[in-house]
């Protein structure tokens, strides 16, 4: 993640002071990236602003050429990036692909797009992945299970050459690791980033591997970017283990090997965790109703079917996030949520760590919300019924799909219609 610092203009939306600045300096320490990720919510609240359609954009319309990204039913995003899929199963993506991925060696000048441009190899996509894949974040799962790629060129061999761990971690016993560097040198710049290659991996579970990276077949399972210490199987290290009834997954990943841990959820609906202080032991957690989603980071989100989001402060105590209610649809990144609420309102705010204050905006003129993405850059989307996308944020990497990367204060609306 890069430290940035600009000072924003005054938005217009609900209940938010601007005219804030974006924190400069980061430390290297997890909570302190959460920290500046909350904080960056008056970064998110002045470009995501939401005011009606530009001049240029009136007269196209008037002419009855509608020049807006349409048909999408699926976004997501990724740091500086942004893709969308369309009911045909076709893939456009926009912002800096490079950069999402973490190849080292791309140029800043291939792989960015700031309109959407489609992504030639893809037939039938049925789900975008999110940005815990194995591949990083550019992969797409089509019907038949069959994941494809992009902008990587270097797909073989799948793993590393694992890299030893001189301390013994407790549980684990001997224990070899891929590095976050052993990924990065394995990664190039592809020739093309705008056309995907098929990996030659196939799975069974197409949600859970879109949603985690996790590989989940004849109920074995093998995840991706494993926290040193977890009990989880690691894709990385050409482990698996059979882990029967699993629907969704999530990992924490602390300072400290007694701050990680995981989460699952099974199909008959039991919520279990563990951690460093459990032993690998996996403890049931009692949720009061039943459970949407789970996302991973520094703790683990829970999205439950009766609207309310939560958090584990370990891996037995469930908090209910205060004034959080009667969420359809949650979006988590980092210290920040954005959520679709069952009045059709959409609202971001920051789960409050340590001793700060929660900090909520409401983004206003969204018209029938069906999915919100947010970013680690305080940038997000907002898919409409009608198929339109609508982004705002940073935008400095063309995230924001408008067709330039300059922040206008006026903002941008609508994604622009794709370049072939």
């Amino acid at each position: 993640m890069k430290s940035m610092e600009r000072t924003w203009g005054t938005a217009r939306l609900q209940g938010v002071a601007c005219g804030q600045s974006w924190a400069a300096n980061v430390s290297n320490s997890l909570r302190t990236v959460v920290a500046r990720l909350a904080w960056g919510l008056a970064g998110l609240a002045a470009c995501g602003r939401t005011p009606s359609l530009s001049d240029a954009q009136r007269s196209t319309l008037a002419g009855h050429f509608d020049d807006r990204l349409s048909d999408i039913v699926e976004i997501q995003l990724y740091n500086g990036a942004a893709c969308a899929r369309d009911s045909r199963g076709n893939v456009y993506c926009w912002g800096d692909q490079y950069e999402a991925a973490e190849i080292e060696g791309g140029s800043s000048a291939v792989g960015r797009s700031n309109r959407p441009r489609k992504i030639h190899g893809i037939e039938g996509a049925v789900r975008l992945s999110s940005s815990e894949n194995r591949f990083g974040y550019a992969t797409a799962v089509l019907a038949g299970g069959e994941v494809v790629a992009w902008p990587h060129v270097d797909l073989r061999p799948l793993m590393a050459p694992p890299e030893p761990v001189d301390e013994k971690i407790e549980g684990v016993g001997a224990h070899m690791e891929i590095t976050e560097h052993a990924r990065r040198k394995r990664r190039r710049p592809a020739e093309d980033p705008w056309r995907a290659a098929p990996t030659g991996i196939s799975v069974g579970a197409i949600d859970l591997y879109a949603d985690t990276g996790c590989i989940y077949s004849n109920d074995e399972l093998a995840c991706p970017r494993v926290p040193r210490g977890v009990d989880v199987p690691n894709y990385d290290a050409l482990e698996s283990r059979r882990m029967p009834g699993i629907v969704d997954i999530a990992l924490i990943s602390g300072d400290n090997t007694r701050e990680r841990g995981a989460c699952i959820v099974l199909d008959d609906g039991t919520f279990r965790c563990n951690d460093g202080n459990s032993g690998g032991t996996w403890n049931t957690i009692d949720t009061g109703a039943r459970v949407r989603a789970i996302f991973g980071g520094l703790e683990v989100v829970i999205h439950l079917q009766d609207g309310r989001v939560a958090r584990t402060a370990d891996a037995r105590t469930l908090v209910i996030e205060d004034g959080i209610v009667d969420i359809e649809q949650l979006d988590v990144e980092g210290g920040l949520m954005c959520g679709i609420a069952t009045d059709q309102s959409v609202s971001c705010w920051n789960s409050p760590e340590d001793n700060s204050s929660r900090r909520r905006i409401h983004l206003l003129d969204i018209e029938n919300p069906v999915q919100v993405q947010v970013s680690s850059r305080s940038s997000w989307c907002v898919l409409e019924q009608e198929g339109h996308v609508k982004c705002g944020g940073m935008n400095d990497a063309g995230e924001c799909g408008s067709g330039t990367d300059a922040l206008s204060i006026d903002g941008t609306v609508y994604t622009a219609a794709p370049r072939e």
